[in-house]
């Protein structure tokens, strides 16, 4: 039987539209959504109908056949990725993220800023960033090598917050605005951003996030570490506060 294309999206329309409102109110399943929300969400959608054709034409008919994405997983931190606090932290965050995605621009703008204040400054949580762009955005890729070539002159973090504020463009001529908005040596960034530098970082990334089922973003891996390796739970999605909050008290608690 046929993958019904317009029900599931319809369904995932529906999901999509709910879990917006997750972050910003508790006491409401409903959201405002300006013309822009509402344009990168379409798109999402696009993206998730051209997945689904292709699992029809591949005759995989059933969601079922799918891994779903675990609820706790185990990774190797021994690789250097972009990261905030001190490493000596009870508490690490891994963060799976992709810069054309509206629920990761909705986490990064809403939820992290608290999140930063509450436990990244206080020393309770070392928050480390890795890039996991999807297939069905197609400036992804670029998007995530360029906070990594500005890293190389510390502006990681600003060039991430310009990228979500503007994730509907980024195409590699507005990335490059965005870069020399932020007053960085453009001929050192030009030359890491146009070589491809750190594709294979990012090809890594992509195939930690697969060996551990994470098919979605935004995806965070939250535990503790132990001989060089971060156990933990998996937290799917833009979630409200609370959800992280009261996980990283519960691993704080712990002896």
């Amino acid at each position: 039987m046929a993958v019904n294309l317009k029900y599931l999206i319809l369904i995932l329309s529906g999901f999509l539209i709910v879990s917006c409102s997750n972050g910003d109110n508790n006491d409401t399943a409903t959201v405002s959504l300006t013309r822009q929300q509402g344009d990168a969400i379409l798109e999402e959608l696009k993206g998730i109908r051209k997945l689904l054709e292709n699992m029809d034409k591949k005759n995989i008919n059933a969601p079922a056949d799918r891994k779903k994405t675990p609820r706790t997983a185990t990774l190797d931190i021994g690789d250097d990725r972009p990261a905030l606090g001190s490493s000596s932290a009870p508490v690490m965050v891994v963060e799976f993220t992709d810069y054309q995605c509206p629920f990761c621009r909705r986490f990064v703008h809403s939820t992290f800023p608290l999140l930063k204040r509450d436990f990244v400054e206080t020393g309770k949580v070392y928050w480390q960033v890795r890039g996991l762009p999807l297939d069905f955005h197609s400036d992804a890729r670029k998007a995530a090598q360029s906070v990594l070539c500005a890293r190389e002159q510390d502006r990681f973090w600003q060039l991430r917050d310009s990228l979500f504020r503007n994730n509907t463009n980024l195409n590699v001529d507005n990335i490059k605005i965005y870069a020399s908005e932020l007053k960085l040596d453009m001929s050192a960034f030009n030359s890491c951003f146009d070589s491809n530098k750190y594709m294979d970082v990012i090809d890594r990334d992509i195939a930690t996030a697969r060996e551990l089922r994470i098919t979605g973003t935004p995806t965070f891996l939250i535990g503790r570490v132990k001989s060089g390796k971060l156990s933990g739970r998996l937290i799917v999605g833009a979630q409200s506060p609370a959800v992280f909050s009261a996980e990283i008290n519960k691993l704080l608690k712990q002896k």
